[in-house]
C-alpha cells in the first residue's frame, strides 16, 4: 500500500516540488438557463421552462411579445434568469420585469409581466444564487424559508413542476423526485416577456 501510495505521489510530481496544474476559476454567471439534475431519468438533463408563471419540466417555455414580428425574431423564446444580491429575475426587456420568487406552498414562481415586486403573501423573495460546482459548472441554488433543496413533482401529460423544499409546507407531493438545477450561462435576454 506505502509503495503505490509513493508511486502516485512521485508520479504526480509533488515528491519533486512541482505544483499541481493550475486551472483557472470560471467567473461566476448572472443570467443562466436551467437544467434539471436528477436520478429520475424522465427529469436528467432536461431544460426547466418558464410555463403558466412556474417552472416546469416537460413544458415549452411560454413567451409573450408585443413588438412586430422581425423585433421580435431576436428573442430565443428560452427561459433565462437573472441572478445577483440573493434575488433572481426572469431575463426579460419588458418594462417592469418580472421577478422570481418560491411560493409559500414551495412552487418556484415569477411574477406577472409589468409587476416586478408584486408578489403572493407569504412568497420568499430573496436567497437566490448561483454557485460553482466542484466539477467546474454552476448550480442554481436557494436558501429562503430554510429550504434543503429543489425537488419535481409530476402534474400531467409528462410534465413536473419545480419545487423548493421550504419549511412552511415541506413541498411534498406523491412521485417527488429530487432535483439539482444546472446554471448555464447565456449572454441575451429569452424573451420579451414570459407568461
Amino acid at each position: 500500500m506505502h509503495i503505490l501510495f509513493a508511486s502516485l505521489v512521485a508520479a504526480s510530481g509533488l515528491a519533486l516540488g512541482l505544483a499541481a496544474p493550475f486551472m483557472p476559476r470560471q467567473s461566476v454567471p448572472t443570467t443562466v438557463s436551467l437544467i434539471a439534475l436528477s436520478s429520475n431519468g424522465a427529469l436528467q438533463g432536461q431544460p426547466i421552462n418558464a410555463s403558466g408563471n412556474a417552472f416546469l419540466v416537460g413544458a415549452p417555455t411560454t413567451t409573450y411579445c408585443p413588438l412586430p414580428a422581425p423585433d421580435c425574431a431576436g428573442f430565443s423564446n428560452s427561459t433565462t434568469i437573472a441572478v445577483g444580491g440573493g434575488t433572481a429575475s426572469m431575463d426579460v426587456v419588458a418594462p417592469g420585469g418580472q421577478d422570481v420568487y418560491v411560493a409559500e406552498t414551495g412552487l418556484l414562481s415569477f411574477t406577472m409581466a409589468h409587476e416586478e415586486g408584486v408578489f403572493p403573501s407569504g412568497a420568499y423573495t430573496t436567497g437566490f444564487a448561483i454557485e460553482p460546482t466542484i466539477f467546474g459548472g454552476f448550480t442554481f441554488n436557494f436558501t429562503g424559508g430554510q429550504s434543503s433543496g429543489f425537488i419535481a413533482c409530476p402534474i400531467d401529460n409528462g410534465r413536473w413542476e419545480i419545487l423548493a423544499t421550504v419549511t412552511s409546507e415541506g413541498a411534498i407531493c406523491a412521485a417527488a423526485a429530487d432535483v439539482e438545477i444546472a446554471a448555464i450561462a447565456v449572454s441575451s435576454p429569452g424573451a420579451f416577456e414570459y407568461e
